[in-house]
């Protein structure tokens, strides 16, 4: 029993550190949708980017500023999560 300790305790990281992730996208994506409509326009189809034409400079500064919070907040939680991976016991036998 004592060789699944680890293992438990390194999925319940993944799965904290996952929601974690996934937390701070879907707070970011919606935060963006509210401030600037437009400002994923770039990743929907071509005919609706036809349609909808140029993104709007806030949408512009507000795609910047997303892009950043992402990706400033997966650099980390990605650390936070390393630094937790060394402080588990390791496994016997790997």
């Amino acid at each position: 029993m004592e060789q699944a300790t680890p293992w438990a305790a390194l999925t319940s990281w993944a799965l904290i550190y996952g929601l974690a992730v996934s937390a701070l996208f879907t707070a970011v994506l919606f935060g963006g949708a509210l401030t600037a409509r437009d400002f994923m326009v770039q990743d929907y189809p071509p005919a609706i980017r036809d349609r909808y034409g140029p993104k709007s400079p806030r949408g512009q500064r507000v795609t910047r500023l997303a892009s950043l919070i992402v990706a400033i907040g997966v650099v980390a939680i990605l650390a936070l999560a390393l630094t937790h991976l060394t402080k588990l016991p390791p496994t016997p036998g790997c």
